[in-house]
């Protein structure tokens, strides 16, 4: 029984071995591996979780405490507080960027699904900006190279950062540094070794990640560096160094063999004529490219060989579009050929008796939003047909909501050529084409399921993807009334098909009575109106709640003065309202409660509505166990100019009631469980917590009659229904 006993618990002990750790690295904490507050506590749903204190910033990954690829997740594209993030994988997924700092995040990791979500307090950064290199110090480590030491630059008031200091002969580049954490943001380099040399005094474009600049002399310089534009100045005594280079075809299309007679790769120099290079050579078929050769080591620095994503199919006598790391060119048929290349312009042009050979092209999508729910990380490519020039997958079938992009390949072979993905600046929308490129860029996200046509362009590079349309019907449906605020008269607003709902979005609305009108646009003479629905049971609109609507004896419909999205349903027959109500006069400030539901839970924005008597209130079903009311500016919501707590020395919450408040106050801690009403009230400063029929926060003066509707929202001329109306601090239900 020992034995079982001891087998069971070696047993648990490889499993807990096995289970993999994971951790927050970045430029936060100096991307320094491991670090114990940075790791992530794994969940029962193979979700793994992180509170991390301090302050979030631009540029991290998440790892095993490794760089090992299959373990290292990353992102190009900006992630967005409370918005799920799809995550890449691999040494080549980028350090993820923030639009804005997030002060303790709250971070939900789920490796299988590739997915993160963060939510917390997002600040705005402040950055600052430093030299950084080996020429601040004529010191040397143990190895005997120059130490690389930093000197922040100082911000100067037309924007720029400067410096100015003794320098000596070695390497440096300018670090970007958040001012909350002192931790690199970003580290600029030089932005083109083949097509820049830099000069002093001249501006020098920088790019993020480039190479080092070189100093070759040292002395007094002055350093002026642009944020803005990535321009950054030298002046004074030093001098940068200079590479010279050679260039050389090199290849199997010279005739060279080995001894089994296969042809060999050699090279044939060519000669300089105003700043374009060139050789004339008996050729023979083979594949070739471009070496470019460091003149003092002689050795190659950079292939250089075709950009077939720029150029499609290459030909003699005709320019060719190159790049470093490109595809091989090809001859088919050799003879006596020139080569003159442009360096700067990155150009080829080959002529003579030779010929390339030419490739056809085929398009396919590839994504995971063909993978199963078993294997949802699953890239799956699907051939597209050839129809008129265009390429066409009709009527596919997606399986899973996900990303995908454009792969092309050399129908011969079936091998891919490459991939293509949103260019700059592209936004994807179903029925409209969107451009892609062969640069690198995102990939298409966050398609939903559903059946789609796909419709590629390659001369255009433009895709276009399509939905089957559903036609509900053929009629044109309005919110006719006396709500808005152009006309005391009745008058129709149009409401516009999305996702199988009719719409009208984001109206400012006079309190009054409407309805939805019903037209034929078919009918271009006479009364184009076919039918009129209003409120089935009710006639009261209640922000948020589905109205059931009829065509037979319905109640017109009442609502207060707000902003507001009415949301028809068609199939179900109801309206729904949405927005805030507002007062007579538009408030500069709003109010957003914030607080977590759980004593360890991630800290959440609960939206208040504005009510006609300027207070502001949420109804919760599940009250916060901790919390505090944030003011922010009306015109940017996610600029706050004020916390407001608990104006007690006791900020706890256990019975219903009003509390007193203040800015700069505790935050209030709560024991109830139940459905409340909270209402601030910002002139008093004062929070009411109460049940659902709200009635306990409505206030009136001595002898003075107010009507609430049954929301605590106050109605200054009530119509038609049910009201709560208070005299003296006494409230009862009436009926008008």
């Amino acid at each position: 029984m020992k034995k079982i006993l001891l087998s069971l618990v070696g047993l648990v002990m490889t499993f807990a071995a096995n289970a993999t750790d994971y951790y927050l690295i970045g430029g936060f904490n100096g991307w320094t591996l491991k670090q114990s507050e940075c790791k992530f506590t794994e969940g029962s749903n193979g979700e793994y979780t992180l509170d991390y204190v301090g302050t979030l910033t631009s540029g991290f990954k998440i790892n095993d405490g490794t760089w090992g690829e299959n373990a290292n997740f990353g992102g190009n594209t900006t992630l967005e507080l409370g918005k799920e993030y799809i995550l890449d994988v691999g040494g080549g997924s980028g350090n993820i960027p923030l639009s804005e700092n997030i002060e303790n995040p709250h971070l939900v990791f789920n490796p299988d699904a590739k997915t993160l979500l963060i939510t917390g307090q997002a600040v705005e950064p402040e950055y600052a900006y430093a030299i950084s290199g080996q020429i601040l110090s004529e010191n040397v480590g143990a190895d005997n190279k120059p130490l690389w030491e930093d000197k922040t630059l100082t911000e100067e008031s037309d924007g720029t950062w400067t410096i100015t200091t003794t320098c000596y002969p070695g390497e440096f580049g300018i670090k970007m540094i958040d001012k909350s954490t002192g931790s690199q943001v970003s580290w600029f380099g030089l932005y083109d070794t083949v097509t820049l040399q830099p000069e002093f005094g001249e501006p020098i474009v920088m790019k993020e990640d480039g190479p080092n600049l070189k100093l070759v002399k040292g002395g007094e310089c002055t350093f002026t560096f642009n944020p803005e534009t990535w321009i950054l100045t030298v002046t004074g005594d030093g001098e940068f160094s200079k590479k010279e280079y050679t260039y050389a075809i090199f290849g199997s299309i010279f005739g060279e063999v080995d001894k089994d007679g296969n042809p060999t790769w050699s090279g044939a120099a060519l000669t300089e004529n105003n700043g374009k290079w060139s050789v004339t050579s008996d050729c023979i078929p083979g594949q070739f490219g471009i070496q470019k050769i460091n003149k003092d080591t002689e050795q190659q620095e950079e292939w250089i060989a075709w950009d077939a994503q720029a150029t499609r199919q290459p030909s003699f006598d005709a320019i060719i579009k190159m790049n470093v790391g490109g595809t091989n060119l090809n001859l088919v048929e050799g003879g006596n050929c020139t080569f003159t290349f442009d360096p700067e312009d990155m150009e080829l042009t080959v002529t003579g008796a030779g010929s390339f050979g030419t490739v056809k092209y085929g398009y396919g999508i590839k994504g995971n939003i063909f993978s199963t729910t078993e294997k949802p990380n699953d890239w799956i490519a699907v051939e597209m047909e050839e129809k008129d020039g265009l390429w066409v997958l009709a009527d596919k079938e997606t399986t899973l909501k996900g990303s995908f992009g454009i792969y092309e390949m050399d129908k011969a072979t079936g091998a891919q050529t490459g991939w293509l993905n949103l260019a700059d600046g592209a936004e994807f929308a179903l029925d409209t084409p969107v451009k892609l490129t062969f640069e690198i860029g995102p990939n298409i996200n966050n398609l939903e399921e559903g059946t789609y046509t796909f419709t590629f362009n390659p001369e255009s590079l433009e895709l276009t993807v399509t939905a089957p349309q559903v036609e509900e019907n053929n009629f044109d449906y309005y919110i006719h009334g006396d709500i808005f605020p152009t006309t005391s008269d009745w008058m129709s607003e149009k409401m516009t098909l999305i996702d199988g709902k009719y719409v009208l979005a984001d109206v400012d609305i006079e309190a009054g009575n409407f309805g939805i009108q019903v037209k034929d646009p078919a009918i271009t003479e006479g009364n184009p109106n076919v039918g009129w629905y209003a409120g089935k049971d009710k006639s009261e609109v209640e922000l948020g709640i589905p109205i059931d609507l009829t065509d037979t004896d319905g109640k017109n419909l009442s609502i207060v003065k707000g902003k507001y999205t009415f949301t028809f349903d068609l199939e179900a027959m109801t309206l729904t309202v949405t927005g805030n109500t507002l007062p007579d006069v538009d408030p500069e400030y709003a109010y957003v409660m914030y607080g977590a539901e759980t004593e360890k839970g991630a800290w959440e924005d609960k939206e208040m509505t504005i009510t006609q008597s300027g207070n502001w209130t949420v109804t919760l079903a599940k009250p916060l166990v901790e919390f505090g009311i944030k003011k922010v500016d009306t015109a940017h919501r996610n600029k706050q100019v004020a916390w407001i707590g608990s104006a007690n020395e006791s900020p706890a919450i256990a019975a219903l009631g009003t509390y007193n408040a203040k800015e700069d106050g505790k935050n209030w801690t709560s024991t109830l469980t139940n459905k409340s009403i909270y209402t601030f009230n910002p002139e008093k400063m004062t929070l009411t917590v109460d049940n659902e029929t709200g009635i306990s926060a409505i206030e009136a003066e001595e002898g003075e009659a107010v009507y609430y509707n049954l929301q605590g929202v106050r109605i200054e001329k009530p119509v038609k229904g049910a009201y709560i109306r208070v005299v003296n601090g006494k409230a009862v239900k009436v009926m008008k």
